[in-house]
C-alpha cells in the first residue's frame, strides 16, 4: 500500500486534488523526481526529513484503509439494496442477512472478491487504474442521473416545503452535467487511461444488459416500487 501511495504521480488525472497541487509546488528539482518511482516520498523527504515522510505515509495508509471500508460499506449496502428489491443478479443469496452478526454478507464479500481479482489481474499499477475507474464510473453515473432528471422533471410532483432551487434549478443542472462531462473528458484523455476505459465501459455494458433482461422478462419489477420485504426470512 506505501508504495503504491508512494508511486502517484502529480499528472496522474484520478489523483488530481488539492494536496497534489502542493506536492507539486514543493518539487525542488523537477528533473530527479520525474525519474524516481516514488515522487511523493522524494517530495516529503526532501522538504520534512525522513521521519516526517515516514510518518505521513503510514497516516496515509491508515487514510486509505479508512477509504477503503466506506467504499466496501457503500458497494455493500448497494448490492443489498438491489437484492432486496430484486433488482440484482443472485439476487436470492445477496439478499440474506446474518441472523448472528445482523449482516448482508454476500453482499459485502461480492465486491470485496471483485476488488481482489481486478487488482491481481490488471496490468502496471492496479491502484491507479481502480481510482481511475471509480472516478470515471461516478461521473457518469452523475451525468447520467442529471439527464434523467432533466427529461422527467415536469412530470415530478412537488412537495410544499421542499427544497427547491426555483429559476436556479435548469443553471445548476446544466452546469453539473457540464462538469461531469469534463470530469470524463481529463479521465480519459491521457493514453495511460485505456485499460480503465475498456473496465469502465464493461462495467456499463454488463449493467446495461441486465437491466435489459428485467425491462424484457420481470418487466413487474421495474414497473413497480419497491416493497417491504423482510430479508430475514430468506
Amino acid at each position: 500500500m506505501v508504495s503504491a501511495i508512494a508511486n502517484t504521480r502529480p499528472s496522474t488525472p484520478a489523483a488530481t486534488t488539492d494536496p497534489t497541487i502542493a506536492l507539486t509546488i514543493a518539487i525542488d528539482d523537477i528533473p530527479r523526481a520525474s525519474a524516481t518511482d516514488s515522487p511523493v516520498a522524494l517530495i516529503l523527504r526532501d522538504q520534512l526529513g525522513p521521519v516526517v515522510e515516514r510518518s505521513l505515509l503510514v497516516a496515509i495508509v491508515f487514510a486509505f484503509f479508512g477509504a477503503g471500508l466506506v467504499t466496501v460499506a457503500t458497494c455493500s449496502r448497494m448490492v443489498f439494496a438491489m437484492s432486496r428489491d430484486e433488482r440484482f443478479p443472485a439476487h436470492q443469496l445477496m439478499r440474506r442477512v446474518s441472523p448472528r452478526t445482523q449482516t448482508p454478507i454476500p453482499a459485502t464479500l461480492l465486491p470485496v472478491g471483485v476488488a481482489v481479482v481486478l487488482m491481481a489481474a490488471l496490468p502496471g499499477d492496479a491502484l491507479l487504474e481502480m481510482l481511475t475507474v471509480g472516478g470515471l464510473i461516478g461521473a457518469v453515473l452523475y451525468g447520467a442521473i442529471i439527464v434523467l432528471y432533466l427529461a422527467v422533471r415536469k412530470g415530478l410532483g412537488h412537495q410544499k416545503d421542499a427544497f427547491d432551487l426555483g429559476r436556479f434549478e435548469m443553471p445548476v443542472a446544466i452546469a453539473a452535467l457540464v462538469w461531469s462531462a469534463v470530469v470524463v473528458f481529463v479521465l480519459v484523455s491521457p493514453p495511460e487511461a485505456l485499460t480503465a476505459v475498456l473496465m469502465s465501459l464493461g462495467i456499463v455494458l454488463a449493467g446495461g444488459a441486465y437491466l435489459a433482461y428485467l425491462v424484457i422478462f420481470n418487466r413487474e419489477v421495474m414497473e413497480s416500487e419497491p416493497g417491504e420485504v423482510d430479508v430475514f426470512k430468506h
